[in-house]
């Protein structure tokens, strides 16, 4: 049993030491990644009870928390994505429409799945998980930001559609009303 001279003087230490013991566990977290990989594993198996326990009550009281963060986190990648393709503005690079609602991400060949590659199945990605995998990949070429309208008719006049496409340097903006969306 540890004496509670020995306790307080303990918690003393770490909170005096805490910035050299943060050093040394960093150091030896980048000199011996496999081992500490394999520790957090060990661990997280042998305590997978109690931290499934702690993140659900942690979970119940922060709920209202968490979900703001991960609104703000997606709003904020969707945003940073966005104007990276738009040539540095938050805009369609075609007609130059600057509501973020309407802004999407086009694959400029029209493949639009066959980014995805590697070992992982072969499936499309949209929205977060786009825009998380375009800046994870560095922002690969072969993208650009469109507006809905532009983006249906770029794949429209892609298929083969013999459409008629207005001034692309004039915003399309919808005044009228919405009928039939409830």
């Amino acid at each position: 049993m540890v004496s509670e001279k020995r306790k307080i003087y303990w918690k003393k230490y770490y909170a005096e030491n805490h910035a050299v013991r943060d050093a040394y566990n960093k150091k030896y977290t980048e000199e011996h990644p496999e081992e500490r990989k394999a520790y957090t594993k060990k661990y997280r198996e042998m305590h997978r009870q109690e931290a499934n326990i702690y993140g659900k009550k942690y979970y119940k009281e922060h709920s209202c928390k968490i979900g703001t963060y991960g609104k703000k986190f997606r709003e904020e990648l969707k945003e940073e994505v966005l104007t990276h393709y738009g040539n540095g503005k938050l805009q369609c690079v075609f007609c130059h429409d600057t509501r973020i609602h309407v802004l999407t991400i086009d694959h400029i060949n029209g493949k639009g799945g066959e980014h995805v590659g590697g070992n992982r199945i072969k499936r499309r990605l949209n929205g977060k998980e786009l825009y998380r995998w375009l800046r994870q990949n560095g922002y690969p070429a072969g993208f650009r930001t469109l507006c809905m309208n532009c983006q249906v008719l770029a794949y429209r006049k892609n298929m083969g559609a013999d459409i008629e496409i207005w001034d692309w340097n004039q915003p399309h903006i919808f005044n009228g009303p919405f009928i039939g969306i409830i």
